[in-house]
């Protein structure tokens, strides 16, 4: 009779503990969803949009910064890991104005603070970190 009411309080603890995790990833994951813009700093600065949703449980974002006519690119990917406050992006250009750059990869290692996101992106073709601000949008 006690095995079974310590196996009945361990399952209840596990539960509840399974519960809490889900609970603060789901915290964690209203923390990023939405549109964040600002800028992309690498000598010069460019806008920077850089927008994230949910489907299915999977955190998907996509990506856009526009220099000038002549330097630009979109990006799209899934979140790698997040671990409030830190968050790590995967992908690869979906457009961009350098020939050759589709296809190719793209990481974002960025922190959240508020409203708040700094971080850098580097893009597989020339591995040089771009430093980014962005402003969560009301």
């Amino acid at each position: 009779m006690l095995r079974i009411a310590v196996l009945t309080m361990l399952s209840t603890l596990i539960a509840l503990g399974t519960g809490s995790a889900a609970v603060a990833q789901d915290g964690a994951r209203a923390m990023v969803l939405g549109t964040w813009e600002g800028t992309a700093t690498f000598g010069g600065s460019s806008p920077a949009v850089l927008n994230f949703s949910e489907s299915a449980g999977t955190l998907a974002w996509t990506y856009s910064f526009r220099y000038d006519s002549v330097l630009w690119g979109d990006a799209a990917g899934t979140v790698s890991s997040l671990s409030p406050p830190s968050l790590a992006l995967a992908g690869a250009w979906t457009k961009h104005a350098v020939p050759g750059a589709v296809g190719t990869g793209v990481k974002f290692t960025l922190t959240v603070d508020g409203d708040q996101m700094k971080g850098t992106v580097i893009a597989d073709m020339n591995n040089e970190p771009v430093a980014l601000s962005l402003t969560r949008k009301k």
